[in-house]
């Protein structure tokens, strides 16, 4: 199979993944879900521009909106990481909304899932909560977030994202740790034996 075949089937992937914003998700056991609100230039929504966002270490608590509930231990906010862990970062392509007929911009939620709140210790195999992505248009952008290249051209940066997310899941259970070394031994190997055998 030629390099063009094999990147157009790893992007595929790679994009079904990362946009996979499904009902489904709204029916499963889940952590906790999270709400955070950022502001874009309206000429990103009307184009539907590529984002990088990078998340604060705490988002408010979607079941309370912030007030205090059972889901948050009455704290109102989710800590998405500990102090000294890395932020994560989401990608993201907003929804092309084109000029409101009315001449008002207005803004759009998007759900995001797996980067909400984790499960709690006892059910650490259940995935993480929905980011319900609130974006509003503004002038500027707010801090943390930047217009990037289209998906195409940041593949790399996907994969590397998205092995981010699996490392930050494997530090909460520790049992993922020996999964995650023998996947990524199992898909050197066969990258090797393809190099070796002239198929890659």
């Amino acid at each position: 199979m030629p390099p063009r075949a094999y990147f157009a089937l790893v992007y595929r992937a790679v994009s079904e993944i990362l946009a996979r914003v499904t009902p489904r998700t709204l029916d499963v056991p889940r952590g906790v879900d999270v709400v955070h609100r950022i502001r874009v230039p309206r000429a990103w929504l009307e184009c539907g521009a590529a984002l990088e966002l990078t998340l604060p270490r705490h988002l408010t608590c979607a079941a309370c909106e912030g007030g205090g509930c059972d889901s948050c231990q009455r704290a109102g906010a989710i800590t998405l990481r500990e102090r000294d862990e890395l932020a994560e970062i989401v990608c993201m392509t907003l929804p092309a909304r084109g000029k409101e007929p009315d001449g008002i911009a207005r803004g759009v939620v998007i759900r995001i899932p797996e980067q909400g709140g984790f499960p709690p210790a006892s059910e650490q195999l259940l995935p993480r909560g929905l980011l319900l992505l609130r974006v509003d248009p503004a002038e500027t952008a707010d801090a943390g977030v930047a217009r990037v290249l289209p998906p195409a051209t940041t593949l790399a940066r996907r994969i590397a994202l998205s092995l981010h997310s699996i490392s930050a899941r494997a530090r909460r259970a520790p049992w993922l740790n020996l999964w995650l070394v023998v996947a990524l031994l199992g898909a050197l190997a066969l990258l090797a034996f393809r190099w070796l055998r002239g198929l890659g």
